[in-house]
């Protein structure tokens, strides 16, 4: 998820540097934990992005492509 890994990087700019105001190419820095920045770029929830990210991380590669074909679901447990 390449917005993630930008958002990521944003994070690590501004921590380093004591939270400025503009990222080194000029754009606009926003605070708050990567997936409350960009949750409501994408339109999905924050804890909808936190889900996906621990699937990414923690499925094995052929449990990923069932979901991607629909041969597989999650159920979560609230």
């Amino acid at each position: 998820m390449p917005l993630i890994e930008i958002e990521k990087e944003l994070a690590a700019h501004r921590e380093k540097a004591g939270k400025p105001t503009q990222a080194p190419n000029g754009a606009r820095v926003e605070k708050g934990k990567t997936t409350e920045v960009i949750a409501p770029k994408i339109g999905v929830a924050q804890r909808t992005i936190e889900r996906a990210m621990t699937v990414m991380q923690k499925a094995k590669p052929e449990e990923k492509e069932q979901l991607r074909s629909g041969e597989s679901y999650l159920q979560l447990n609230p």
